[in-house]
């Protein structure tokens, strides 16, 4: 129970089902998404979704609602372009000595927002309970991304994130609004 706690604390969830509840029926998913190139700069944003099958007692199947969006943009402070997100970025001077030249390898900003909106009869068919959960959630997100070479890269991220209502903390008694959340990761591409 305590490591759920720190679970919590670190990346909260803002809905949990019931324990009877299991996926059962059709699940239907679309989403549409455009993405932009200019030399240093990407602009990526995607809108989806559908429905899933749950079920209470394994024998009828309701289905619950979901859509969402997002936009994320980001930009080379160091000039490397992308034409496809697919591709691994080459950093122009890659990060430590070479050729007696020290580089400090590609700097790259970026920022997003998103949002998840799942449909009221998640909570009015049972499936959760309303007094601890939410069924809304936007996060904005600003970021670093740091490409040592071809193959490294670091991220340094903040997520605020919000909640259409207040969301348990796995505290007794302690409910959330938002939450803040800050990302160190090490990427290594091979």
């Amino acid at each position: 129970a305590a490591n759920d706690v720190i679970v919590q604390s670190l990346s909260p969830t803002f809905l949990a089902f019931n324990s009877p509840v299991t996926e059962l029926g059709r699940r239907v998913q679309w989403s549409g998404s455009i993405a932009y190139f200019y030399k240093s700069f990407t602009l990526l944003t995607e809108y989806g979704g559908g429905y899933q099958g749950y079920s209470l007692n394994r024998l009828t199947s309701q289905p619950v609602s979901f859509d969402g969006f997002m936009v994320h943009a980001a930009y080379f402070l160091t000039g490397e372009q992308t034409t496809r997100r697919v591709n691994l970025v080459r950093p122009k001077h890659r990060f430590g000595y070479e050729n007696g030249e020290f580089g400090l390898g590609a700097w790259e900003i970026q920022a997003r927002y998103s949002n998840l909106h799942l449909g009221r009869e998640v909570f009015t068919d049972g499936f959760a309970n309303p007094l601890l959960w939410a069924n809304r959630a936007e996060a904005v997100d600003l970021g670093l991304n740091w490409y040592w070479n071809f193959y490294t890269k670091i991220m340094l991220d903040w997520q605020h994130a919000t909640y259409n209502k207040p969301i348990t903390s796995g505290t007794p008694g302690r409910y959330l609004s938002t939450t803040d959340l800050f990302w160190l990761r090490l990427q290594l591409f091979f």
